[in-house]
């Protein structure tokens, strides 16, 4: 993540980032997407999941809490305003074994093993190499990702509906990248990592989410 991009999206607010992206209907799709994905891989409790870049933890408003319910979740973020978010999130959901953690992901200081990670939306903000490079020397055996594909082409993250105020400023001072699936794919093949399975789901503005299953060889 360049230094604009970070100090960017440091300075988006909770709410505005929970509205725009109900507005554009990704987080309910992206929550629901990241279920499925999680119910497929049938994980016995206690499985420790990371959630990096987990924003405001919007997934939890949409996600299947007998899903999550099991499982030892470990959600991160390099903006505070969104921890405290996330935290806020979790107290209603008492069932969920859950903890947040302030960090960056292109420098991390998280320990491993986890034995998934689920990136929702998040290579298209960061050093995807890097990143994914951090990510998988938590030695997870599942890599789950959510990533965005817009159906007219073009390789740039817009939406067309009314942007709040703290995301119009976040946009105008940084320009996430849409991930070329190919790419992304032959580079984990090369790390160890094939893919199992694909899932879309087309959200407004002409746009869809991906969801992509690795798995360790």
């Amino acid at each position: 993540m360049s230094s604009d991009l970070k100090g960017a999206w440091q300075q988006v607010l909770p709410g505005d980032l929970d509205q725009h992206l109900k507005n554009i209907g990704q987080a309910e799709v992206n929550g629901k997407l990241i279920s499925e994905m999680l119910g497929a891989l049938s994980l016995s409790t206690g499985t420790r999941v990371l959630i990096p870049g987990a924003g405001t933890g919007q997934m939890l408003d949409y996600c299947d809490t007998v899903v999550l319910s099991p499982l030892k979740l470990t959600f991160t973020e390099i903006n505070f305003m969104f921890l405290t978010r996330i935290r806020t999130k979790l107290n209603s959901f008492p069932m969920l074994d859950a903890q947040v953690i302030h960090d960056d992901i292109e420098s991390t200081n998280l320990e491993g093993p986890f034995e998934v990670i689920c990136g929702i939306l998040l290579l298209e903000h960061i050093d995807w190499e890097l990143g994914l490079r951090n990510l998988i020397s938590l030695s997870p055996r599942h890599v789950l990702l959510i990533v965005q594909q817009n159906e007219n082409g073009g390789n740039v993250v817009t939406a067309s509906a009314e942007i709040p105020w703290s995301i119009q400023k976040f946009s105008e001072n940084a320009k996430p990248l849409l991930i070329d699936i190919g790419k992304l794919t032959d580079w984990l093949d090369r790390k160890g990592y094939e893919l199992l399975g694909r899932a879309d789901a087309t959200v407004p503005n002409s746009k869809k989410m991906v969801g992509l299953s690795y798995c360790q060889k």
